[in-house]
C-alpha cells in the first residue's frame, strides 16, 4: 500500500511541474514575440484564355453556316446508316467544323473555337433510330444518340450540341422515337447532354384554321418542356410550304384549359373530395423556325438572317456530308469569342450591327 500510494504522490508532483514548466514556456513564448505566421498564399484563379487575334485565325463571322438535316439513323430511303453517320461525324472533323447549338445560333452567339467552323445538327419526326433502347432499357450502340456520345468521348473537342424535333403528333400521344419506352428518360437525357429538343409540324400545317395552329403548339410545347424536365423547347421544323400566312401565331400564343380541382372538406364525403373545373391560360413562346431549302444559313450576324426561316441542307447515305458540304463557299470561321462578331473590313457590309448591338454582341473589324 505505501508503495503504490508514494507512486502516486510522486506522479502528482511530476505533473504538477511538468503544469508549470509548460506555462511558464508559454510565457516566455509569448513574451518575446508578437509576430504572427502569415497566412498562405492564395490559391490561383483560373483565368480563361483571351481569344487570338481574329486575323491570326482568319475570322469571318460574317459567312455562312451549314444546318444539317438527318432523318433516322438506320437503313432506308433518305436515312443515313450508323456506318455512314460515323464517316458524316469523321469528315466534319477532320475539316475543321465543331458542332454548336441552335438556340444560341438564332440568338447570334456561336460558340465555337477559333478557326473553327461551326455546324448544326438536325433529327427530324423524332425516330426510333435517333435514340433505341432494348427491353433491358439499355441504349442501342448503334443508334444517333449513342454515337454521338461516342464521338465526343474519342473527340475532346466535340461538344454535344444538336437538335431534335419531335413531331406534334407524337409529342401529343407520348410517342417520342417511335415507341412509348422511356420517354421521359430519352428526353431528359439528351436536354443533360446538351442536345435541345424541338417540336416538328406538319406539311399541311400552314393551311390549319388561325385557332388550331395555336392549340397545336399550346399544346405540344408545353408537354415537351415538362417531359424534358423543364427544359424550354423553344424552336419548330417546319415543311417548306407549311408556313402560315400570320407569321406571329408561330412566335407566342396560349389557350384555355379546362382542369378539375378539388373543393370542401374530402372527410365530408367519405374520403372523396368534390370536382369542379377551373380554367386557366396555357402559354407557349417560341424562339426560331428551321425548314428546308437545301443551302447554308446565313450568318445570325447577316441582314439577310430570319430566326424563323433558317435553312436546312438534306443528307443521307445517298448523299453523304462531303458531298453536300464540299461545295461551300466563305463559310463562317470563328474567332473564338461569343460575345463578338469578327469580320474583315470588306465584309462590315454584309453585319447588321444594329441587331448585334441590341443582341449585346461587339461586332470587330479587321
Amino acid at each position: 500500500m505505501r508503495r503504490t500510494r508514494s507512486v502516486e504522490a510522486a506522479a502528482a508532483k511530476l505533473g504538477a511541474r511538468t503544469l508549470v514548466v509548460a506555462s511558464l514556456a508559454a510565457i516566455a513564448f509569448s513574451g518575446c514575440s508578437s509576430d504572427k505566421p502569415a497566412p498562405p498564399p492564395p490559391a490561383p484563379v483560373a483565368s480563361t484564355p483571351a481569344a487570338p487575334d481574329p486575323a491570326s485565325v482568319k475570322a469571318n463571322e460574317a459567312g455562312v453556316v451549314p444546318v444539317l438535316e438527318f432523318r433516322d439513323i438506320g437503313p432506308g430511303s433518305g436515312n443515313t446508316t450508323p456506318a455512314d453517320f460515323k464517316k458524316d461525324l469523321q469528315w466534319l472533323y477532320d475539316n475543321n467544323y465543331r458542332p454548336v447549338g441552335l438556340t444560341d445560333f438564332v440568338a447570334g452567339k456561336v460558340d465555337c473555337p477559333p478557326g473553327k467552323m461551326p455546324v448544326i445538327l438536325t433529327f427530324d419526326d423524332g425516330l426510333p433510330g435517333q435514340y433505341r433502347m432494348d427491353k433491358m432499357g439499355n441504349t442501342d450502340p448503334n443508334c444517333g444518340a449513342a454515337l454521338l456520345e461516342a464521338f465526343s468521348r474519342n473527340h475532346d473537342d466535340w461538344p454535344l450540341a444538336g437538335a431534335f424535333f419531335i413531331d406534334a403528333a407524337s409529342g401529343q400521344n407520348g410517342t417520342e422515337f417511335g415507341s412509348k419506352q422511356a420517354t421521359d428518360y430519352k428526353l431528359e437525357h439528351l436536354n443533360v447532354d446538351g442536345f435541345e429538343i424541338g417540336c416538328g409540324l406538319p406539311a399541311n400545317f400552314g393551311s390549319l384554321p388561325d385557332g388550331k395552329i395555336t392549340e397545336t403548339l399550346a399544346t405540344v410545347i408545353p408537354k415537351l418542356t415538362s417531359t424534358g424536365k423543364g427544359n424550354p423547347v423553344g424552336i419548330l421544323s417546319i415543311p417548306v410550304g407549311a408556313y402560315p400566312k400570320n407569321l406571329s401565331l408561330l412566335q407566342s400564343g396560349s389557350i384555355q384549359v379546362a382542369t378539375p380541382q378539388p373543393v370542401g372538406d374530402p372527410h365530408a364525403f367519405k374520403g372523396k373530395p368534390q370536382m369542379h373545373m377551373v380554367n386557366h391560360q396555357v402559354p407557349f413562346k417560341t424562339k426560331g423556325a428551321v425548314t428546308g431549302g437545301d443551302k447554308p444559313s446565313p450568318s445570325p450576324a447577316s441582314p439577310k438572317f430570319d430566326g424563323y426561316h433558317i435553312p436546312r441542307i438534306a443528307v443521307s447515305s445517298s448523299r453523304s456530308v462531303e458531298s453536300a458540304l464540299k461545295s461551300i463557299k466563305d463559310p463562317f470561321v470563328s474567332d473564338g469569342d461569343p460575345t463578338t462578331i469578327a469580320v474583315p473590313a470588306a465584309e462590315k457590309a454584309n453585319v447588321d450591327a444594329d441587331r448585334m448591338q441590341s443582341a449585346g454582341i461587339t461586332v470587330k473589324t479587321y
